[in-house]
């Protein structure tokens, strides 16, 4: 059966059992391989090809779930505090208000890729460069993960695993609000999170021959495409380059569970209304925010639900 499943490295590139299997929708994680062709003036020749390393990388997609998937902001961001006795436990991202220096390193992520019966890929020291949620009208929620892996070989042995229980986001559970105010009648929902990180390879090193360390600030991206009846109030702020907290919310009420992504600072930077035929003018709403050692302006994520640990 083709599955993915990951597992937490406890120092990074250590290749680990994995212990969650991912409801996927597509996986192209692929060894980019460098090379390069010798050409002289005399000839050119397949043998007179220099080989060098490579490097674990591609996109990953999930189905989006209330449960289950809190570890990937834990590696994303590098931090978490879960509070809570009994239903629902709270986990935050990061464990602390602005990102301290130990979320900038230390975590490796170990993914099992079966292809087919016998036919396994292992790969690890894995990290997480990038995810987008998107939240469309009356379609599935889905995670895109930027992935890149230390090293990976071939296997033959599959682990079973039972994936953990599925509680998808709904569209009609999503929400966004803008400094305080009334929820946002929005179309659609993106949140993107960038975790800029190094790539270093050196020679005698096949894949990546040090830990990616965050080389810039995680920078978050809120996109919604909002009805025009309430332009006014955020073009003032987009106009006037007023900063505002943005929250945006997917809250499955008959059980208690939430994704809540926060941006206490927030910048618009476009807001420009769109026409097409007779239909209602609506805005693709766009606003910054960053995640920073700044405990006022730093940007946190938090989950509710029945989860023991994220």
């Amino acid at each position: 059966m083709r599955q993915v499943s990951l597992g937490e490295e406890t120092t990074w590139g250590t290749s680990v059992a994995v212990t969650r299997a991912l409801e996927v929708i597509s996986w192209n994680v692929k060894p980019n391989h460098f090379f390069k062709d010798i050409k002289t003036i005399r000839s050119k020749s397949a043998l007179g090809t220099v080989y060098g390393g490579y490097v674990g990388e591609g996109p990953c997609q999930l189905a989006a779930s209330y449960q289950g998937q809190g570890f990937l902001f834990k590696h994303l961001i590098g931090s978490v505090t879960t509070t809570g006795a009994a239903d629902p436990r709270t986990h935050r991202f990061p464990a602390t208000t602005g990102i301290g220096t130990a979320d900038r390193f230390g975590m490796g992520l170990t993914a099992e890729e079966v292809l087919e019966e016998n036919l396994v890929w292992r790969w690890s020291g894995g990290k997480i460069e990038s995810l987008k949620l998107s939240i469309p009208l009356d379609d599935v929620a889905t995670y895109d993960l930027g992935l890149v892996f230390k090293s990976f070989v071939n296997d033959a042995t599959e682990t079973t695993l039972t994936p953990a229980t599925f509680s998808p986001l709904i569209p009609n559970q999503c929400f966004i609000t803008w400094a305080g105010g009334a929820e946002m009648p929005a179309q659609s929902l993106e949140v993107e999170i960038k975790n800029p990180v190094s790539r270093t390879r050196t020679m005698r090193a096949a894949g990546l021959a040090r830990e990616p360390r965050r080389s810039d600030v995680i920078e978050v991206q809120f996109t919604a495409h909002v009805l025009f009846e309430a332009f006014a109030d955020w073009y003032s702020s987009f106009n006037g380059t007023t900063t505002g907290q943005i929250v945006m919310k997917a809250v499955k009420t008959a059980v208690t569970e939430e994704l809540r992504f926060t941006a206490p600072v927030a910048v618009i930077q476009g807001d420009t209304p769109v026409l097409q035929g007779y239909d209602l003018a609506t805005v693709p709403f766009v606003a910054k925010a960053y995640f920073s050692s700044d405990a006022d302006e730093s940007c946190r994520i938090e989950m509710f639900n029945n989860d023991d640990t994220p």
